[in-house]
């Protein structure tokens, strides 16, 4: 069994240490993993996982059905980057190896979620941003650009409360050919647009801190 611990519980930005434990029997094993499962959010593990000959049996946190890993967090703020700096060969990069991975509405959560952190982290305002962005859900559209703008803000709307029906109705309207891609590229254009500053040395260096510290993490649980 191995589980990722802070280095500095008053500092997650330091990193994390892996632990392995072994077990004598899959009994001892499975009691072992239910007991750190156990304390595992309280003292900020990044993740637990019960392993038989280099196999995950088990994990957490659970992830299932369109739930992110660290793989798709990677991509994200990878994605967040690249908009932010116009780097058009790592967006195309990131979405590429999302659609390959078959992780396109994973990415789409992860997007969302890692740029909540990102303005948690320097205090935007984010029910402004939010306000901003509902009214794109209604705002007419004269082009494609705009038109897909509106689909990622009511993607981003429906994300928020968790309404999966009409989460899917944004998605069966864009599931043809390469528009994946392009919509999950739109909802960063959306975010990009109302969050000027990431493209700033302070928020860039936030990022690429972050995306370092997730590959990190996925070597240490790979």
């Amino acid at each position: 069994m191995t589980y990722l611990e802070p280095k500095d519980r008053d500092d997650l930005a330091a990193g994390y240490a892996k632990v392995v434990l072994n077990a004598r029997s899959e009994t001892a094993a499975r009691r072992v993993f239910a007991e750190q499962v156990g304390v595992a959010e309280a003292l900020d593990f990044a993740g637990v996982q019960l392993r038989c000959d280099g196999s995950v049996v088990e994990r957490w946190p659970v992830v299932s059905g369109d739930d992110p890993d660290l793989s798709d967090f990677r991509r994200a703020v990878a994605l967040i980057s690249h908009r932010a700096t116009a780097h058009h060969e790592g967006l195309h990069w990131s979405l590429t190896e999302a659609v390959k991975a078959g992780r396109l509405p994973q990415l789409l959560r992860s997007v969302d979620a890692a740029y909540h952190v990102v303005i948690e982290h320097f205090g935007a305002n984010g029910e402004v941003i939010d306000e901003q962005i509902r009214q794109f859900t209604t705002a007419e559209a004269t082009d494609s650009f705009e038109v897909y703008n509106r689909y990622a803000a009511q993607a981003i709307m429906a994300l928020r409360i968790e309404d999966r029906a009409a989460l899917n109705e944004v998605i069966a309207a864009v599931n043809h050919d390469a528009a994946g891609p392009r919509f999950v590229g739109a909802v960063c254009d959306l975010y990009a647009g109302l969050l000027p500053e990431i493209a700033t040395a302070e928020w860039q260096d936030f990022l690429s801190a972050w995306t370092a510290r997730i590959a990190g993490l996925e070597d240490q649980f790979d």
